[in-house]
């Protein structure tokens, strides 16, 4: 998800102009749809197991695999997230009665050996469990919404026959959400929740001083050269210019010392003194204005 929101931001704020008004929902991992529908396929998954006792199984939780850098040294939430995720499938699963051990594993490693990867890899967790003594595992892709090679050929083809191997009797993997119609609604909520901050308007939320995106800002405030700049009809040529910026700073300055002044000093002669004083000081930014012989 993080690279194809990458890949977004470079097609939307990379054009000319401003980006179309964009909402970014960054997870639903703790979302009820999500949960209930992954719950109800377990539940049934360990319903279906033949020739064995449901309630003694092993339900492991199978992630995709991150390498540790992702974690460590640039603060991804996978881990946390889906560790969290684990949680709370387990407590939905107790609301419907199964209390099944259970523990978490990450596939999908791959490269070169010195690069650390989450553990432990589901290939490891499986041999420990075998180990241990559990004879019936229930495998659950906690992090694939659809199938395709890392459900059908490793967790069904590579991690099932290690199951076997290892001497797990009773081997049953999950299927995927895919449009699982519950999974599908709890998506549909997400997004209609987020519509509220596409309608209301960009500007209304930074004056009401909501909490906004730095690139929602940055329609606002981004500077734009004289060739990137690309006028709308019903805008100004002075509009967001660096020009414009210098023009509408140097305003505002001498808006927020005139009042200090003429707080101070109820006369034009005080706002003078002030403005000398900010010239004298900047004496690049503000103009050369003839207030002085006029006053004096």
């Amino acid at each position: 998800s993080g690279s194809a929101l990458r890949v977004l931001e470079r097609m939307l704020y990379n054009q000319p102009g401003f980006p179309p008004k964009s909402s970014v929902v960054p997870a639903w991992y703790n979302r009820q749809g999500y949960l209930s529908s992954m719950a109800a396929l377990i539940v049934e998954s360990l319903r279906s197991m033949a020739h064995a006792e449901p309630q003694q199984a092993h339900i492991l939780y199978t992630a995709q695999g991150l390498p540790r850098k992702y974690i460590d040294d640039l603060g991804d939430p996978y881990q946390e997230q889906t560790e969290r995720s684990v949680e709370l499938l387990t407590a939905k699963l107790a609301e419907l009665g199964i209390t099944n051990n259970c523990s978490l594993a990450y596939q999908g490693q791959f490269g070169p050996q010195p690069l650390r990867w989450i553990e432990p890899s589901t290939g490891d967790e499986i041999r420990r469990l075998a180990a241990s003594g559990v004879t019936s595992l229930v495998l659950v892709p906690i992090s694939f919404v659809f199938e395709h090679l890392g459900t059908l050929n490793e967790m069904d083809n590579e991690l099932g026959n290690l199951a076997k191997e290892c001497g797990i009797q009773a081997f049953v993997r999950v299927p995927t959400l895919g449009t699982n119609p519950e999974f599908i609604d709890g998506l549909a909520t997400v997004v209609a929740e987020a519509l509220p901050d596409l309608s209301k308007p960009s500007m209304q939320q930074i004056n009401e001083g909501n909490p906004v995106s730095l690139n929602m800002v940055n329609e606002y405030t981004r500077l734009y050269t004289k060739d990137q700049l690309q006028l709308v009809p019903q805008e100004r040529p002075w509009g967001f210019t660096e020009q414009a910026e210098l023009i509408n700073g140097r305003i505002a300055m001498i808006s927020i010392f005139a009042s200090v002044a003429l707080t101070a000093d109820p006369t034009l002669k005080a706002f003078v003194a002030v403005y000398r004083a900010v010239q004298t000081a900047v004496p690049d930014t503000f103009p050369d204005l003839p207030l002085d012989p006029p006053m004096e």
